[in-house]
């Protein structure tokens, strides 16, 4: 393993914070001035350093690659980054199943600069947002603002507005200081769980075929760095509970929940269907789905199966290949029918971060999601975060005197509003490119990206980061 140099990489990647209080601030540089802005934000970055105590606040900052081009990166280097990140998300809408109309406006312009802010209270987030757009001030010519809040359950647990429990599932990565728990990593043919290979997630690292991730030629512009694709996912959450309900009186299924259950693959409480109803808070993740091939605990098109397939059947054995790390919260009041004039506003912030967008996080959307191959489901997409389908199937189960059960012409519950694909370059990274004159005339050997890492101190304290709101 190589060693990872936390000073350099910025925080929130390999762990993840615990702030339940976010707000994404998205600007555009005025011409020739994009290095002095980001030279005034640089003292600000929070770094992957653990901390002792949580701080108040933390910043992490993303650019796009129209920001590279605006930074005055040399345009040799600009042809070198991956496809994807070149094109921008709204280039690729189509194939990620998104319709750019329904993009809201502040989209349509060009995005270079994404700074996300994160504090434990609001007052704290709308502060430190204040005084980061003051250090920009006259160096920027459009700005947005996003915010969220974490929404909770009764058991102050994490909730997304469907109802279901949020964030218990991501994909434990190798050099990451917090534990461990059962289900987290990758299947090993021992039955065990192992780390996702760092350079899944982070460039200048080894990857799973025990290569080294890297975005562009350059190896200084990359190391430590990692990409990211923001997505604003609006959900309607009226649609939702309203199909759900007819959908139950067709079926004679006596609680809309049971069908909502089947179509996300967890229950409201987070447990797996091909676990008891009630699992200890360590083992939420711990299955797989080999006993379970023909989907009768499971649908095979469920949303959880889709994202994650576990071993499932008809999914490439590389699978691994295709994980992404999750940094999302959500935004807006909780849903109340009972309440009059909702605008229907509220959906979730949906942060992947992955050393390759296109193999990770456009391979999971275009062939998981928004196809019904893998999972042996015809044309139908993902019932909860796809675009419209015609069919969601719950296999029947004798053990439970159940018969096939189809939900038909399924409308989409989710709408994404905009968005965009940027890096999240390591401090060296960002001083390179912030240097005045960006001599990048030779190329960089790759090797710096990994021989310039240094192993955690002695006087650093391992543990995970106390990050409790």
């Amino acid at each position: 393993m190589t060693p990872i140099d936390r000073a350099d990489m910025q925080g929130n990647i390999l762990d993840g914070y615990n702030y339940d209080h976010v707000q994404h601030v998205f600007a555009s540089f005025t011409s020739g001035r994009a290095k002095r802005a980001l030279s005034r934000l640089l003292p600000e970055l929070t770094s992957a350093t653990p901390w002792n105590g949580a701080p108040q606040s933390a910043l992490n900052f993303g650019v796009s690659h129209l920001g590279l081009r605006a930074l005055g990166l040399d345009e040799h280097w600009l042809r070198s980054f991956p496809e994807a990140f070149r094109e921008g998300m709204r280039s690729r809408a189509e194939a990620l199943g998104d319709d750019v109309d329904a993009y809201d406006k502040e989209w349509r312009n060009a995005v270079h600069l994404w700074l996300w802010v994160h504090a434990r209270d609001r007052r704290t987030l709308k502060e430190r947002g204040q005084t980061l757009l003051d250090k920009l001030d006259g160096d920027i010519e459009r700005v947005f603002f996003l915010d969220g809040t974490r929404l909770r359950n009764q058991q102050n647990q994490p909730i997304e507005h469907f109802g279901f429990r949020d964030g218990i599932s991501q994909p434990h990565v190798l050099g990451s200081l917090k534990p461990a728990r059962p289900g987290d990593g990758t299947p090993a043919e021992d039955g065990e769980w192992r780390p996702l290979a760092t350079g899944e997630l982070v460039l200048g690292h080894s990857d799973e075929t025990g290569a080294l991730a890297s975005a562009s030629a350059p190896g200084a512009l990359s190391a430590n760095a990692t990409f990211a694709v923001f997505r604003k996912l609006e959900q309607d959450v009226g649609k939702f509970q309203a199909y759900l309900h007819e959908q139950a009186q067709k079926l004679h299924v006596s609680d809309w929940r049971w069908l909502a259950e089947r179509m996300v693959g967890r229950r409201l409480n987070g447990s797996a269907l091909v676990h008891p109803s009630h699992m200890p808070e360590g083992q939420l993740n711990n299955f797989t789905f080999n006993a379970d091939e023909a989907g009768r605990g499971c649908p095979l098109g469920s949303h959880i199966r889709r994202a994650n397939p576990r071993g499932s059947e008809g999914f490439p054995d590389s699978f691994a290949r295709h994980r992404i790390v999750r940094r999302s919260v959500t935004y807006g009041e909780a849903f109340d029918p009972q309440r009059q004039n909702d605008d229907g506003q509220r959906g979730i912030l949906f942060v992947a971060l992955n050393a390759d967008i296109e193999r990770q996080f456009e391979f999971l959307q275009r062939l998981y999601m928004n196809d019904g191959a893998a999972p042996r489901q015809g044309h139908d997409t993902d019932p909860v975060a796809g675009p419209h389908s015609a069919h969601f199937v719950i296999p029947g189960d004798a053990r439970e005197s159940r018969k096939t059960l189809i939900c038909t012409q399924l409308p989409s519950f989710v709408t994404c509003r905009g968005g965009e694909y940027f890096m999240l370059p390591g401090r060296r990274g960002l001083e390179l490119m912030l240097q005045t004159a960006l001599e990048l005339a030779r190329p960089v050997p790759d090797t710096r990206a990994v021989t310039t890492d240094a192993p955690l101190s002695a006087e650093e304290p391992r543990h995970p980061r106390e990050v409790t709101p």
